[in-house]
């Protein structure tokens, strides 16, 4: 069986063929280009593939999400950056919800990091401002715009590739230092993953901020990644982006939501 092909070529194929009705929304999109061929081995040893499907068992704050790029440039920039949105429905992004808070969710986008000329830059929502600021090494910082469709712009113009974007939920609070766990603990009710299940859940300490993707592997659980088991690769094939699908963890909300 062949690889699939790089994430950003997956959502670009995915997005081209859902442009035709605009029914999907951007969360279905990510999960669509997400599980193409990623099977896995039946665990009763049936000898048959069978289809991962992701479960959220909490709400997470701070949801990041990665690209692969084959190239450092690519054909595919101004369709993905298009396919981009600044909202994002966490059912749509995942095939089951355990969480009701989370269900109800919309995470805003708050943040990218792009690649553009052998160089990186970051754009980031300003909520004092209501302003979107790009940060790089040749401009330092500079207001681009108030709404998405300003930094899309400015994207397709300046031929940036999205590495890794940063969606917040509204209405989460800061991560107290505090109040943060000193250790990673996992959730005692977890359970093996059924009909190619996998589960995200969160941890039992009191305050934790910090979202466990949990998968079972052969030597045991592993929830440092995310679950969806992002790939350190950059559009060159260094390590420099977050993940081949997406990588999930908490911090701080935004103060307010950019249009």
């Amino acid at each position: 069986m062949s690889p699939p092909p790089p994430f950003a070529n997956r959502l670009t194929a995915c997005w081209r063929r859902a442009s035709g009705h605009r029914s999907e929304t951007f969360g279905e999109l990510l999960q669509a280009a997400s599980t193409i061929g990623d099977l896995r081995n039946c665990p009763s040893n049936c000898g048959e593939s069978i289809k991962i499907r992701r479960v959220l068992m909490n709400c997470p704050e701070i949801l990041t999400i990665g690209f692969v790029w084959d190239a450092e440039q690519s054909d595919l920039t101004e369709d993905v950056i298009r396919s981009l949105a600044p909202h994002l429905n966490l059912s749509g992004l995942f095939y089951r919800v355990m969480d009701e808070k989370a269900k109800r969710s919309e995470l805003i986008l708050v943040g990218m990091i792009c690649f553009s000329s052998r160089h990186y830059c970051t754009f980031a929502y300003h909520t004092k401002s209501g302003k979107w600021v790009l940060f790089d090494d040749r401009h330092r910082q500079r207001e681009i715009g108030s709404k998405w469709k300003d930094v899309a712009s400015k994207c397709i113009r300046g031929h940036f590739q999205p590495l890794l974007l940063f969606y917040s939920n509204p209405d989460g609070g800061a991560v107290s230092t505090e109040d943060a766990p000193r250790q990673t603990t996992m959730w005692p009710h977890y359970k093996s993953p059924i009909n190619g299940e996998t589960t995200a859940s969160d941890g039992p300490l009191s305050g934790s901020k910090k979202l466990d993707a949990s998968r079972e592997t052969a030597g045991g659980l592993s929830s440092s990644q995310g679950g969806f088991k992002p790939k350190l690769q950059g559009p060159s094939g260094q390590g420099v982006g977050r993940g081949e699908r997406a990588d999930q963890h908490w911090t701080g909300a935004s103060e307010s939501q950019p249009r």
